[in-house]
């Protein structure tokens, strides 16, 4: 379950979700939610016994039974069209006036390694943040849960930022109507693709005008920000390794901006197989089996010397784009 490393985000942020059975909203607008569905609950005495079990080194000791749920609501894609996206909601049984916490997952290329799809695998997170007193939220991300179809947009400020933002909206939505009192402290958190999309989605609810997300605090890890200067720095080493996550960043900007350019960026076996291999069908350890090459090896050496002629306007225009840097947060960062 990686709880170790997973418990070293800390807590920080938001969110609710259904109560009873399957539930349907009318609402049309980003942020609303669209349905509902109970999922599994965990003791305390089973998460003390999971924490044992797996000899986690932290001082943690669960205070509330937790139930899990399941949300479908609407955000916006990377294109700006009106999509259904999904995600987890863990609750503390029996508390209320509640903070919330979003936590934010790390990198995954199989559509159902989520945690509303395996809740105590893939969300164990926000399930001890739950069983802490907050109401915790593990959103899937565009791409990826029970109702995304398409390309998971790694790495796209916009679509990261638009899928954790409009869940903390359907689930205050939700407790609204639920009678669920939350205190109004907000907190976000993340690992690795979790940290770029948890400072993706501060700088957009900072930048919202109505201040409608005051956030309390925020905690990001080992995050990709400056995906220009990653870029950079991986192009102009042909023996660097870590090919995987970029030819996953190239395949989804690909996707996201038309390029149809695949053939060119990567030199073969890898260019006519490397767009299958984030189909949503491949676990990561999968996919990072198939490219364990070097740049040199996977990289078109074409494309790298116009990279580095700042000849490739498109790739340099989108890395830009999508890199977190030159803005002023306004909550406290760890």
């Amino acid at each position: 379950m990686r709880l170790r490393r997973i418990l070293t985000v800390g807590i920080c942020v938001a969110w609710l979700t259904g109560c009873g059975g399957e539930t349907d909203s009318p609402l049309g607008t980003r942020g609303s939610p669209v349905a509902t569905q109970p999922l599994e609950s965990y003791s305390t005495a089973l998460l003390s016994q999971l924490l044992a079990f797996y000899g986690e080194p932290v001082a943690f000791v669960p205070r509330f039974d937790v139930s899990a749920y399941r949300i479908v609501y609407l955000t916006v894609d990377a294109r700006g069209a009106v999509v259904e996206a999904s995600g987890a909601l863990f609750l503390p049984v029996g508390s209320d006036n509640l903070p919330m916490i979003s936590l934010q997952h790390i990198i995954q290329t199989e559509r159902t390694a989520v945690a509303s799809v395996s809740p105590l695998e893939y969300g164990p997170d926000a399930i001890l943040a739950a069983s802490a007193g907050y109401a915790a939220c593990a959103p899937d991300y565009l791409g990826l849960g029970t109702t995304s179809e398409g390309m998971h947009p790694y790495l796209h400020a916009g679509a990261s930022a638009n899928a954790v933002m409009d869940f903390v909206r359907a689930c205050r939505v939700f407790c609204a109507g639920q009678g669920i009192t939350l205190n109004g402290r907000l907190f976000l958190a993340g690992y690795s693709e979790g940290a770029y999309a948890t400072l993706a989605a501060q700088r957009a609810m900072e930048a919202e005008p109505a201040r409608e997300f005051p956030i309390t605090a925020v905690a990001c890890l080992s995050g990709p920000y400056d995906v220009e200067g990653t870029t950079t720095a991986i192009l102009a080493d042909p023996g660097n390794r870590n090919v995987a996550y970029f030819a996953f960043m190239l395949v989804a900007y690909d996707d996201i901006y038309g390029w149809d350019q695949l053939d060119r960026m990567f030199r073969e076996p890898y260019a006519g197989q490397v767009g299958g291999l984030f189909d949503g069908s491949h676990p990561i350890g999968d996919v990072e089996d198939a490219l364990r090459g070097t740049v040199d090896d996977l990289v078109s050496p074409d494309f790298r010397t116009r990279y580095a002629a700042g000849l490739e306007t498109n790739v340099l225009a989108a890395v830009r784009a999508n890199t977190l840097l030159d803005w002023r947060p306004v909550a406290p960062i760890r």
